[in-house]
């Protein structure tokens, strides 16, 4: 199995988590903390589909963009208390990281 296919059964593995924890019996904070967890984990490894490093705006595959997308669904329908929150954070989160790896690269090949 190559890497992309690896990665891309990695995401499908992390959102199928991200969706089974609102299934489990558990403590209010500790499904926050797992959720905010799982969605970090899930931008960095959709950071890693990056096609594109030399834009502005980093491309990646649409397979990951609709992942992405996928995660956003389950964690607003699913986890209405803090779900707006933790979207943001992890928005956010993923916005910062393709700026970062834009950067490196413009540094790169300066």
């Amino acid at each position: 199995m190559d890497y992309q296919t690896r990665l891309n059964s990695d995401i499908t593995k992390e959102i199928d988590y991200l969706a089974s924890l609102r299934k489990q019996r558990m403590v209010a904070d500790l499904r926050t903390e797992l959720v905010y967890g799982s969605l970090e984990r899930l931008a960095d490894m959709i950071c890693n589909t990056v096609t594109d490093w030399s834009l502005p705006c980093p491309v990646l595959p649409l397979s990951s963009v609709q992942q992405w997308h996928k995660a956003r669904e389950i964690v607003l329908a699913d986890y209405e208390d803090f779900g707006h929150d933790a979207w943001d954070v992890a928005r956010h989160y993923m916005k910062t990281e393709l700026s970062f790896g834009y950067a490196c690269y413009k540094d790169d090949i300066a």
